[in-house]
Formats: C-alpha cells, structure tokens, sequence
C-alpha cells in the first residue's frame, strides 16, 4: 500500500529524524538518502531499520542497492517522497538506520598512530569534509571534541560522502581525549594562531600523534591548548591569519601521509 499522506506516523517520525539531532540521539536512529551512501553504510554493516521507496524517482543505481536488502519497502508518493528528503538530486529511496556507537574506549590504534580531532566545530558540512580527508589520508580515527551537533547529521554524511561510516570516529569530552593521547602516549600537535608555533613542515609527525583544530571564531580552548606537546601554525602569506578548518585540516592530514612514506 502507497503512503499518499505526509501526516502517516511513519513519515512524520522519519521527518523528524532528519531534522533534529535531539530526535536521532534519544532513539538512536538517523536518516539516509543518496544510493551512494546507503550502500556504504550497508557495506560497514549499518542495520536498516526502515525503507521508503518512491518507485516514478528511483534510479537504477538506487534499484540495485534496494535489491541488497532484506527489508520491505514502504511505497510513498512523490508529494511524501519530497517531505523525507533534503537533497535537490533525487533517486527515489530514503532509509532509516540504526546509529552506531562512537566511545574512545572503543577505537583500535594501529603500530604507530595517527588521529585527527577537532574541537567546537559546529557546521556539520566542515565535519564531513574532515572525515572524507580522513579517509582519503588513512587517518587511524576522527575525534569530535565538544563538538556540538552530531555524527549523523545529514548534512554531515552528505558532505562525507558516506566515509563517516566506514572512518573510525569518537565522539569524546576535553579531558577525556587529554588522558587517552598520555596513554596511548601519543604526542599532540594543536593548529592554533601563537607567536611560537612551530611549521607543520618543520614537525615530526612521523611519531604516534594527534592533531586537534578548534573551531574558526575562537581556535582551540585554553585548557586544550595547555595540554598540547607543540603548536603548529600552517604560513600565510596574505592579509587573512587562518584557513577554514576543513582545509586546514586536509593539509596536515596529507603532510603527515608525505612524512611516513
């Protein structure tokens, strides 16, 4: 039966998902639409938990990634289709999915590690480029820092282009990310604006370390900043101090891949 309202329960509690963190954190569910992504997810073993298919807007591509799962889809117009989707590129299938745990405790390090954190970064779009850099760099593991919003925003995913499923993530406290760098003795560079900050080109990342950056409007806060062993400050040669978090942390990411080949 095709769900022909946007008021059926259904589609309400998945607009609701969409569109408040508060909404996925309680039930522990988020939203995914893009074939691209949902294969992804479902390739790292994210468990499908709903499927709404709109038959006139589905792409081959979406047909083929619906075929890969056991689940019955829920048939909805294209008026309804409209309500559960945010992106302006429609394939016809939006589903809903049971979110992951993301805890510290939980991460697995390699021989000598390399984790990127930031920290207060608010625009999810940022996040998400952060964690497909991670991905493309062969980051251990993303650390959310007081990092408001959440991991699954569909902003976020979009701008991930689906690497948030597969990038080991923490989602972690200041002090909680302090204690785990001592004790896995790994040595933390902070990306701050400071008179005596070393260039990331004149840094040893070839060492077990993290990375921190702090948000665009107030950088790193002072506890985290006392807590890093160095200070990095990428050179600009221009009338701005800063680059934008995201590109800021593409090139480190890579300058630290450059170091340990």
């Amino acid at each position: 039966m095709e769900i022909s309202s946007p008021q059926n329960p259904k589609i309400k509690a998945a607009v609701k998902l969409r569109s408040s963190a508060r909404e996925r954190r309680e039930t522990g569910l988020f939203v995914l639409e893009g074939a691209r992504e949902i294969a992804r997810a479902l390739a790292c073993r994210y468990e499908v938990h709903e499927v709404f298919v709109c038959t006139e807007l589905l792409s081959s591509e979406a047909s083929q990634v619906l075929k890969t799962m056991d689940h019955q889809p829920m048939d909805v117009t294209n008026h309804v289709y409209e309500k559960i989707a945010v992106r302006e590129e429609k394939d016809g299938i939006v589903v809903v999915m049971q979110a992951k745990k993301h805890a510290l405790a939980d991460l697995t390090l390699s021989s000598k590690p390399f984790i990127l954190a930031i920290e207060g970064v608010e625009n999810p779009g940022n996040v998400g480029a952060l964690l497909r850099t991670a991905d493309g760099a062969g980051v251990d593991a993303v650390c959310l820092v007081e990092t408001p919003g959440d991991v699954y925003n569909p902003h976020t995913i979009r701008a991930s282009i689906g690497t948030v499923f597969s990038v080991p993530i923490a989602v972690c406290e200041r002090e909680e990310f302090s204690r785990f760098c001592k004790e896995h003795t790994l040595t933390l560079f902070g990306a701050a604006l400071d008179p005596h900050a070393l260039s990331p080109y004149k840094a040893d990342f070839t060492v077990p370390c993290a990375i921190i950056l702090g948000n665009e409007a107030n950088g790193l806060h002072p506890d985290t900043h006392a807590a890093c062993d160095t200070l990095i400050q990428l050179p600009m040669r221009g009338i701005a101090d800063s680059l934008n978090v995201s590109v800021t942390g593409g090139i480190l990411a890579y300058e630290v891949y450059r170091q340990r080949q």
